[in-house]
């Protein structure tokens, strides 16, 4: 039995090299089959103590799985860049070594601009994001280039409150009465629930109409597969990526992009760059941001019921979103490199070519009283731009530069989902979204309230999904690591940028 299990469970694992989905959901099932037929065997052979063990094991994994995931996936983005030839060395912020007191001042440092060459992690980083990471936004080096492609994003952006307001609350609502029912409840995953909401509200930004139903389908799937990557949970899905750039190109061409084409930019470099920062980027941060709002509403009703009673633009509303993105902001690292020696407080100073990894968890987990409570209130008294706070980025040093419309629109969605569904979740809530926010939403009416043995049914039937949805999603993510990281490595597709001169890279990416 146990040779069986053993080569039933390599031979997944070597299938699994091809980079093929279908091998990484093949390798999760033999994985957690091996476990069962092992605890058979064991009980079988009268091994007790160790079937005991393995069953406590399994039982207790999703207490210690996703956290030692999100260590390794830490640890790797921090210590890829190993200061040999070909990438400086990783340096943490805050860390032992350089506290959290640094944090801004290295941040907003004019040496600290480098956004990929001479990083190991922008290797990692350009294979997540392709194709096109060579335009897009947050990894291009300062320039002519940059200059040209945040000119079109400020263009793009250029929509007045008005139009926002109205486009969104079209947007979230039909969304809501499409898939929430009038009695009884839907589950789902709120960074995929979101996610058809973003797709049409920047389709209709960039090309002036919120689009066919399979053109936001694919627009969401390719932001999904995306994320899924960038979070080791799947591989990297190309031809639905090209796809979506082909479709972009075409509607550049037949005139639908809402924006003056920079004479410098070509055809493919504007494609490219609209399908990595909005098609992509913006549609998945504003997704995560609002499942993370809605999870917050989920676990503290007072909150919910009081954002219910509010206008988008009553002060508590941005209370409440700032307090949303202290706790749970969305970037998780940021790096940059740094192009000349940076002086630290202590007199230390920073060598120049180190990548500095920006850790904006520990970073906005300092310097609060009661750090670990969601409280709103607290940003009556205190100013953001006196905290411990950067959700968009350090400002001076390229931060995002959807700031204005983000924070109008969340203002105008949170009250109305707050209003409009009651939602209910049992998971962990962190920030890296694990689980992708699974909830429960029923209408905020009594005739669709779910209560009593309902709820309790409801809410262990969640309980016992999550529980196993931990254990399969944690087996994926280290058998996706290793994949990605391995093929990441071997594209080198920064590296080969900046070797080969800064000519576009081919969006399929086959080399010769």
């Amino acid at each position: 039995s146990k040779a069986t299990v053993s080569v039933l469970y390599c031979s997944n694992m070597a299938v699994s090299l091809t980079y093929k989905k279908l091998a990484i959901d093949a390798a999760v099932a033999t994985t957690i089959s091996a476990a069962f037929l092992f605890l058979w065997w064991c009980w079988h052979v009268g091994s007790y103590v160790a079937c005991l063990s393995m069953g406590c094991i399994l039982l207790v994994s999703p207490k210690w799985l996703p956290g030692l995931v999100v260590k390794m996936r830490m640890k790797l983005l921090t210590r890829i860049n190993d200061g040999k030839a070909h990438s400086g060395q990783g340096i943490e912020i805050p860390s032992p070594e350089v506290p959290v007191t640094e944090f801004k001042q290295v941040y907003k440092s004019k040496a600290t601009r480098g956004r990929s060459e001479g990083a190991a992690l922008s290797d990692l980083f350009w294979y997540f994001l392709s194709p096109g990471p060579e335009v897009h936004q947050e990894q291009i080096e300062d320039g002519p280039k940059y200059a040209a492609i945040n000119k079109l994003s400020k263009q793009l952006l250029n929509v007045s409150q008005e139009r926002t307001t109205e486009l969104i609350t079209k947007c979230l609502t039909e969304h809501l009465d499409k898939t929430v029912p009038e009695t009884g409840a839907v589950f789902t995953h709120l960074r995929d629930y979101y996610m058809p909401v973003f797709a049409r509200f920047y389709h209709e930004v960039v090309f002036g109409d919120e689009g066919s139903e399979s053109d936001i389908a694919d627009i969401t799937a390719f932001a999904t597969n995306v994320i899924e990557t960038l979070k080791w949970s799947s591989l990297r899905d190309m031809p639905l990526r090209l796809k979506v750039t082909e479709y972009a190109t075409r509607m550049i061409k037949e005139g639908r992009l809402q924006a003056e084409i920079p004479d410098d930019l070509t055809l493919e470099e504007v494609a490219l760059a609209v399908q990595g920062a909005f098609l992509n980027t913006a549609v998945v941060q504003s997704s995560e941001a609002m499942a993370h709002a809605t999870l917050v509403m989920a676990s503290h009703r007072d909150v919910a019921n009081k954002l219910a009673q509010c206008k988008s633009t009553d002060h508590y509303v941005s209370h409440f979103i700032n307090e949303v993105f202290r706790l749970y902001p969305l970037f998780g690292i940021a790096h940059r490199i740094l192009q000349d020696e940076v002086p630290l407080s202590d007199g230390r100073v920073l060598p120049k070519g180190s990548v500095v990894c920006f850790n904006y968890p520990a970073f906005h987990g300092e310097g609060y009283e009661d750090a670990q409570a969601f409280r709103p209130e607290r940003w009556e008294t205190s100013k953001v731009s006196e905290s411990n706070h950067l959700p968009y980025g350090m400002p001076g040093n390229r931060p995002c530069p959807a700031q204005r419309l983000s924070m109008l629109y969340q203002s105008v969605m949170c009250p109305i989902v707050a209003r409009i569904v009651h939602p209910y979740s049992v998971v962990e809530h962190t920030r890296s979204l694990p689980g992708k926010g699974f909830c429960m939403l029923h209408r905020n009416t009594p005739r669709a309230e779910v209560t009593g043995a309902q709820l309790h049914i409801a809410l262990a039937s969640m309980k016992l999904y999550d529980y196993c949805d931990c254990v399969v999603r944690s087996l994926r993510q280290f058998l996706c690591a290793p994949v990605i990281v391995s093929e990441a490595m071997e594209l080198r597709l920064c590296d080969r940028f900046f070797k080969g001169g800064g000519a576009m890279l081919p969006a399929d990416q086959v080399f010769n």
